[in-house]
């Protein structure tokens, strides 16, 4: 998976991708990249000021073999479980905004 963005406050898609197990490629623009990306373990943080930052990412990727698309997959998978519904409601609920 592949986030692109020049501008992105927070990016749910990134949790999404996360969770279906794919590794991960981020611009530094992208604010879900902090909690869902480990540069160089799951994935690779980018600067989106032009083609050839995307372009390396891509090759980072395409340089691993299945095993280790695999295993990193597998680190996107545990690090979207870090946020689920039940702790994000708890969240919510702990700023009790009756």
């Amino acid at each position: 998976f592949i986030q692109p963005s020049h501008f992105e406050p927070w990016g749910v898609v990134a949790h999404e991708m996360a969770a279906a197990k794919l590794p991960i490629l981020c611009s530094t623009k992208v604010g879900s990249s902090s909690a869902f990306l480990r540069d160089m373990e799951n994935g690779k943080l980018f600067d989106a000021s032009g083609s050839k930052e995307i372009e390396e990412a891509l090759g980072f990727l395409m340089a691993k073999s299945d095993k280790e698309l695999h295993a990193m997959g597998e680190i996107s998978l545990k690090l979207a479980k870090k946020i689920t519904p039940y702790s994000w409601s708890a969240t919510l609920t702990a700023f009790n905004l009756a």
